[in-house]
């Protein structure tokens, strides 16, 4: 019976990841110049994967990410980057750099791939998408 719950569980959690997802895609749609869209939407995406931090970017000429917000980093932090070069030395700039999502689901995970984040400051779960 316990395993019966726990797919049920875990269906469930998947449908509210689709409809935080789907909210993401509407919020895209429906509302690409509201200027409260870009914070619903990291908000959104970040409960969907269950990370603790996000950062919304736009990618420019292939080599350059401009941040758009953030949530979970300090304002100092956040700031101290302003525009990103797309790369290896984070997980949002491999992500773009490689064109693929980067998951990151504990501080153990992200100091075996990004030595130089150490600082506890950094969410311990990312996810770059």
């Amino acid at each position: 019976m316990a395993g019966r719950m726990s797919v049920a569980s875990e269906q469930a959690e998947a449908e509210e990841a689709l409809d935080r997802l789907r909210a993401v895609v509407h919020t895209l749609t429906a509302m690409p110049f509201e200027p409260d869209a870009p914070d619903l939407l990291l908000a959104q995406a970040i409960a969907a994967v269950g990370a603790d931090g996000g950062v919304l970017g736009i990618v420019r000429d292939g080599a350059f990410i401009d941040t758009v917000t953030y949530r979970g980093y300090s304002e100092k932090r956040a700031k101290s980057h302003g525009t990103l070069i797309v790369g290896p030395t984070y997980p949002l700039t491999e992500a773009v750099l490689r064109r693929e999502s980067i998951w990151l689901a504990n501080a153990e995970e992200r100091l075996d791939r990004y030595p130089h984040l150490s600082d506890p400051a950094w969410p311990p779960t990312i996810a770059c998408l």
